[in-house]
């Protein structure tokens, strides 16, 4: 199917998450007695053996592979329609980045850098984060997605306000880079540094990124209650990041954000600047004039 081509039909159309009332009496005890005797008694009796006998578990690396791998793409290509119509999980495009530029831009032109920070290395995995992502959503790796366009959102903001300032003082900038406390959580308690790169209008959409970051690296309750009381449709509003039936919707979510982040900072109209701002540095930097340029 083409990327942009949207499915007409799914698979399963999606009912109502409440909950179920718990069987009494009677027939619970007599589903926890079957359970009992033809589930836990014959496992435990297989370890026992297994544990006498000294077996080793012969597991075959390929196998297992090929299983999981055909798994997670049933998760992926089996498709549910909401109660909104969408159909998830949604088909989506290729992360788009034009150019990243070099936090000293007259590396265009010289090749080589003036200095030697560590945060001048961001720049370099950005790109591979936001495939990372792409890759993982289209195999059904939903939670690999997940972390991978959160830490590309990271990477991104906090390269670019580092660019920024660097421009302004070179030292404050290496000091902010050091810092341990500046991660995607400062793009929401200090709206100063959104300000700073013209992306306030964002400042939501990264306050949601970073409480599934907690939720999801932390396991937090408190920040996935407040994922869910900010879900569109039902599952959302239902399932705890630990649901694998809620899950690719919020991939679906993130990498959106991740998409939106990447498409206005690194643009083709600002690749144009970008160039610019690079041959700017580098005429500045040798002293040459525009006739020495002339082809």
């Amino acid at each position: 199917m083409n990327l942009t081509e949207k499915k007409k039909k799914a698979d399963f159309v999606y009912s109502h998450s409440g909950s179920f009332k718990p069987l009494d009496g009677e027939m619970r005890l007599e589903l926890e007695k079957h359970k009992y005797l033809k589930g836990v008694l014959p496992r435990i009796e297989s370890l026992k053996n297994e544990i006498e006998q000294d077996i080793n578990e012969d597991v075959n690396k390929k196998e297992v592979f090929e299983f999981l791998k055909n798994s997670r793409s049933n998760y992926k290509n089996i498709t549910f329609e909401h109660e909104d119509g969408e159909i998830y999980p949604k088909e989506i495009e290729p992360p788009q980045i034009t150019y990243i530029p070099p936090a000293e831009p007259h590396i265009i032109i010289t090749d080589w850098y003036e200095n030697d920070y560590d945060w001048y290395k961001m720049r370099e995995i950005i790109e591979s984060f936001a495939e990372e992502s792409f890759l993982c959503y289209e195999m059904g790796l939903w939670y690999s997605s997940l972390a991978s366009a959160i830490n590309c959102c990271e990477y991104a903001l906090k390269y670019e306000v580092l660019r920024k300032r660097f421009k302004i003082d070179k030292f404050e900038a290496e000091k902010l880079s050091l810092d341990k406390k500046f991660s995607l959580g400062s793009f929401t308690f200090n709206k100063k540094y959104l300000d700073e790169i013209n992306l306030e209008e964002l400042h939501d959409k990264i306050k949601y990124l970073n409480d599934i970051r907690i939720s999801l690296y932390h396991f937090s309750p408190e920040k996935n209650k407040k994922i869910s009381s900010q879900g569109e449709i039902d599952v959302e509003r239902h399932s705890p990041l630990s649901d694998e039936f809620g899950v690719p919707v919020i991939a679906y979510r993130v990498y959106s954000i991740m998409k939106k982040l990447l498409s206005k900072l690194y643009n083709r109209n600002k690749a144009i600047k970008f160039f610019e701002e690079g041959i700017s540095e580098w005429i500045t930097m040798r002293r040459l004039k525009k006739e020495d340029l002339k082809k």
